[in-house]
C-alpha cells in the first residue's frame, strides 16, 4: 500500500496509530523538554501508512496517563497542521551564521484520546520466559540422566548373566565329555583328536599293567 502525504490532509483532525520508538528531550530556558518518537505512523481509518512515518511530540499529560513504554502500539488523534521540524541550512549573516527551522505539514502536538492498543513484551516477561524454559530442560535433563542410569545398571545385570551362562555352559560340557565320550563326535576336530589321544594312552596304560601282571606270574 502506497503512503499518503500528510500534506494532502492538511487542516483535519483525524485518528492516527504508531509505535513508539524512543523518549529524549531538548533544553529550553535552562529546563529540558521530555519528548517522544512514534514510529510507523498509519491513518487509522484505513490502515495506510503515513509521510513522513515518524513524528515527535511533546512528552504531555496524555502520553503520560496513557502510561506508554517503546515498543507499545498506541491509537490517537492529532490535526494535520503547519510545524517546524528540525533545522534548515545555515543563513551567512553579517554577524555569523544563522540557522532556521524547517516548515513541514506533520501533527500538531496537542494530541488527544491516547490508548495503548498493544502492549509490548517487557524485558522482564522475556527473562521469566527463558528462565521457564531453562528450568523445564534441566527437568528433562535430570529425567534422562536418571533413565540413563537404569539402563546401565539393567546392562551390567545383562552382561553378569551373560557370564553366569558361559561359565555354566562350559562346565556342563566338560562333565559331557567325561561321562559320555560320545559327545565327543559332536565336537571340532581338534577338540576331538585331543579326546582320542585321550583314549589311546588309557589303552596302552591297561596294556601295560595287565602284561606286567602276567610277567610276574611266570616268575613265581
Amino acid at each position: 500500500m502506497n503512503s499518503l502525504a500528510l500534506q494532502s490532509l492538511h487542516g483535519q483532525i483525524l485518528r492516527f496509530t504508531g509505535v513508539i520508538d524512543r523518549f529524549g528531550g531538548f533544553p529550553q530556558s535552562g529546563r529540558v523538554i521530555q519528548t517522544l518518537c512514534v514510529r510507523e505512523l498509519r491513518l487509522a481509518s484505513t490502515d495506510q501508512p503515513v509521510t513522513p512515518d515518524h513524528w515527535w511530540f511533546r512528552l504531555r499529560e496524555d502520553w503520560a496517563q496513557a502510561g506508554i513504554e517503546p515498543g507499545d502500539t498506541v491509537l490517537f488523534t492529532a490535526k494535520v497542521q503547519r510545524c517546524t521540524k528540525g533545522w534548515d541550512q545555515p543563513i551567512a549573516l553579517d554577524g555569523g551564521a544563522r540557522y532556521r527551522r524547517q516548515q513541514v505539514v506533520g501533527l500538531g502536538g496537542r494530541i488527544r484520546d491516547v490508548v495503548v492498543t498493544h502492549r509490548a513484551q517487557r524485558h522482564s516477561v522475556v527473562v521469566s520466559e527463558l528462565q521457564e524454559q531453562v528450568r523445564s530442560q534441566a527437568l528433562l535433563l535430570a529425567d534422562a540422566e536418571a533413565q540413563a542410569r537404569r539402563l546401565e545398571i539393567h546392562r551390567d545385570a545383562l552382561l553378569q548373566d551373560v557370564r553366569e551362562l558361559q561359565e555354566r555352559l562350559h562346565l556342563v560340557t566338560t562333565r559331557c565329555r567325561i561321562l559320555d565320550p560320545a559327545t565327543t563326535r559332536s565336537l571340532p576336530p581338534k577338540t576331538r583328536r585331543a579326546s582320542d589321544g585321550r583314549r589311546r594312552h588309557s589303552f596302552f596304560a591297561r596294556e601295560a599293567m595287565q602284561n606286567g601282571a602276567g610277567f610276574a606270574s611266570l616268575g613265581r
